[in-house]
């Protein structure tokens, strides 16, 4: 049977694999991108306008949806500044990777439930283990792991809320894949980390609500 996903970050990366698998296999998917003349996406796939630094955006967004039966929101879309010392922080990149990472996906999610009340009510945002406390080493860029901590803690609270709904939230880190954003030296390619996703994803049940997961299902560490 064939089910209902909306993606962001679609354009490239993970976004686009989820696009080009879950189409492939026949799903209906809906892809959010912030300019729809500049991609190219597998046939049949839905693309509809989306930046998520602006809530006009999310909520028109939003309404361009009304009446679809969403099932599975893949809230993807993602920001890496790459600035991992104290000497090259910058304040305007934390409030830049929190606006992406950590506010857009619970504005979208937000925006999105009322059409997601009569589907399969998943939510998988996708983190990073950098978000993880306990596992944090340094080295890495401040203004991601503190707002992929950070999602990971509204993820949390969310998941308890729409819990009670039916709702499965899941955080879900999907390695270190070669992209843009994971570089050339990532051991994982962008088929082999999707592939592992949406079988994980498949098998969710609500007894995996709020859960914070590596992609084939394993527990991560808060």
């Amino acid at each position: 049977m064939a089910h209902t996903y909306v993606i962001t970050g679609a354009s490239r990366g993970l976004g686009l694999e989820f696009c080009n698998q879950l189409a492939a296999r026949g799903d209906n998917v809906i892809a959010g991108v912030r300019d729809p003349s500049r991609v190219t996406l597998p046939k049949g796939v839905r693309v509809e306008p989306l930046d998520l630094t602006q809530d006009a955006s999310i909520f028109a967004f939003a309404k361009a949806l009304s009446g679809t039966t969403i099932d599975v929101l893949i809230n993807n879309a993602g920001i890496y500044i790459n600035h991992g010392t104290l000497a090259e922080f910058a304040s305007e990149d934390l409030a830049a990777s929190f606006r992406v990472n950590t506010i857009a996906p619970f504005v979208l999610l937000k925006a999105l439930r009322l059409s997601m009340a009569g589907g399969l009510k998943r939510v998988v945002h996708i983190t990073s283990e950098l978000g993880s406390v306990s596992l944090n080493n340094g080295g890495w860029s401040y203004a991601y792991c503190a707002s992929k901590a950070a999602l990971n803690q509204i993820h949390r609270t969310i998941s308890l809320e729409l819990g009670r709904d039916g709702f499965t939230c899941v955080a879900m880190h999907p390695g270190w894949v070669r992209t843009d954003m994971g570089g050339p030296d990532a051991p994982l390619l962008p088929p082999e980390s999707v592939r592992d996703m949406i079988a994980t994803i498949g098998r969710f049940t609500q007894a995996d609500n709020g859960r914070y997961i590596e992609r084939t299902g394993q527990t991560l560490p808060w």
